[in-house]
């Protein structure tokens, strides 16, 4: 994906798996991702009171510009939701 909104992921693996008590196991899988400052968006709407129009609206747009793009490219995103929305923050 080359997009200036979307994270850029740099590696993944499967590394082993992961068993529980009870027999079952699932795999376990690593992803290295660009590191954003700023955190989720959940985090950030839970501390605020509230956004403006125009805030909001900017958010907005950029996930339908994100989602415009991943669909254009055949990927489908399962989990729409604000936990897996970062913010980007300036770091003086």
């Amino acid at each position: 994906m080359n997009h200036g909104n979307i994270i850029n992921v740099y590696e993944n693996y499967k590394e082993g798996k992961s068993y529980k008590q009870n027999g079952t196991s699932k795999d376990i899988i690593y992803a290295v991702y660009e590191y954003i400052h700023g955190g989720e968006l959940y985090d950030f709407m839970e501390t605020e009171e509230g956004f403006s129009e125009d805030v909001a609206r900017t958010y907005f747009n950029k996930m339908l510009d994100i989602l415009e793009y991943m669909h254009s490219n055949g990927i489908v995103h399962r989990d729409i939701k604000p936990e897996n929305f970062m913010l980007h923050t300036d770091v003086s």
